[in-house]
């Protein structure tokens, strides 16, 4: 009797672990074109697809593009990122992880944030921010509003 009632609240105990990951895990997806901060001429390209769960584990991927870093396209700051780990508030999603320099050049690590403000459709003040560090673009950091698409948050 005893070890049933321990199997039995033991198999509760995991069912309400399961359940809570599963109503805490989210998701950022979508992408668009993106206006610096510091320069209205200055854009980038940003894809992604980031999922979070509630232990600050975080997978999924996203493709950056800043056209305006350097003339020559194979001087663009160009990366595709691999995400490990992601913390999350609603609407907010900041992810790190690992970089690879395209279309060649030493990776990375990456953190990047990217904010739904909510409102549906392209064009409705979403924004991002950029940190890469090590690899080819050691220090480079982008910062700005979305000019075009959008990102989609889903708890």
């Amino acid at each position: 009797m005893r070890n049933s009632r321990a199997v039995r609240t033991a198999a509760l105990a995991v069912v309400g672990v399961a359940t809570v990951v599963g109503l805490s895990a989210c998701e950022m997806s979508g992408g668009g074109t993106f206006t610096s901060d510091a320069g209205a001429n200055n854009k980038a390209n940003v894809g992604l697809d980031i999922q979070c769960d509630v232990f600050g584990g975080g997978s999924g991927t996203f493709t950056f593009i800043d056209r305006n870093s350097a003339q020559k396209s194979e001087d663009r700051v160009s990366v595709e990122g691999t995400v490990q780990g992601c913390t999350r508030v609603i609407g907010v999603i900041t992810a790190t992880g690992t970089y690879q320099a395209r279309p060649t050049g030493d990776g990375g690590k990456f953190r990047i944030t990217a904010v739904d403000t909510g409102k549906t459709g392209p064009d409705k003040g979403d924004k991002m921010a950029l940190t890469l560090s090590g690899g080819r673009f050691d220090g480079y950091m982008f910062k700005g509003t979305l000019a075009g698409g959008n990102f989609t948050y889903t708890p």
